[in-house]
């Protein structure tokens, strides 16, 4: 039986050994299976005992955000808005009266090549128009797999809900505070294991979400997911790690 947690490069090997038998110098228990464990482990203690570390929500509660009607103006962080997805997400904010401002998490060098990088898949997509666009659009260039997402500490402040003397220039005073996060960034890769995927897709959850627990200003976090979907009548537990392992 092949386990469903296995990556492409383990199944071919699987595939191999069924058709042709195992070699001579393969032990009962292959280096896969080793790995594959290894890897579920790791899964398994993310799910149990949380994100350790400075990405950890503290232990006091955060302010309760303030409530904001439907017609307020809001100013979103999106991530992952160069994909086919995130593209088409792009365009819906930016047409939405109510969103004033669009905050883009962009792996780039600089915003310049943070913005080029979002024209050139809104216009593949076929619906780009610069006067109208470009100006809602603001880039911060950072990395999902790296800590504090890889922002500069003004971004990261304006994201977090802080401010610091050292970097608040009048410029970052009067940004506006990011009031929803669009989180549909994400490394997909069907060659890497759950330990090469962990950072950019689980560790940057964490901080978002830590990120909304400690801004007061933000009242709302989507979270874009693929996969699997569970079904609450299923009776089996969700990551058993029986589950996981066969």
């Amino acid at each position: 039986r092949i386990p469903r947690a296995m990556v492409l490069t383990e199944l071919a090997r699987e595939v191999h050994q069924l058709q042709h038998g195992p070699s001579d110098d393969e032990t009962p228990e292959s280096d896969a299976a080793s790995e594959q464990n290894k890897e579920v482990d790791l899964m398994l203690a993310d799910l149990q005992s949380g994100i350790p570390g400075p990405l950890a929500l503290g232990s006091s509660s955060p302010s309760l955000p303030p409530q904001i009607s439907a017609s307020a103006n809001h100013h979103v962080l999106l991530t992952g808005a160069t994909g086919y997805v995130g593209t088409a997400i792009l365009h819906k904010l930016l047409t939405d009266s109510r969103v004033q401002t669009v905050y883009l998490l962009v792996r780039s060098p600089d915003p310049a090549a943070g913005l080029e990088r979002v024209r050139a898949a809104a216009t593949t997509a076929g619906w780009w128009d610069e006067p109208i666009h470009a100006p809602k659009v603001q880039i911060w260039s950072g990395d999902l797999a790296r800590p504090r997402l890889g922002l500069s500490e003004a971004a990261w402040s304006q994201l977090e809900g802080t401010t610091s003397s050292s970097h608040d220039t009048s410029e970052d005073a009067a940004a506006p505070p990011v009031t929803a996060i669009v989180h549909n960034g994400a490394l997909v890769h069907w060659h890497r294991s759950y330990t090469e995927l962990r950072a950019a897709n689980v560790l940057a959850t964490a901080q978002l979400v830590a990120c909304v627990a400690a801004n007061p200003h933000i009242t709302r976090l989507e979270y874009i997911s693929g996969g699997a979907q569970w079904d609450p009548a299923d009776p089996r537990v969700v990551f058993d790690p029986v589950t996981l392992r066969h």
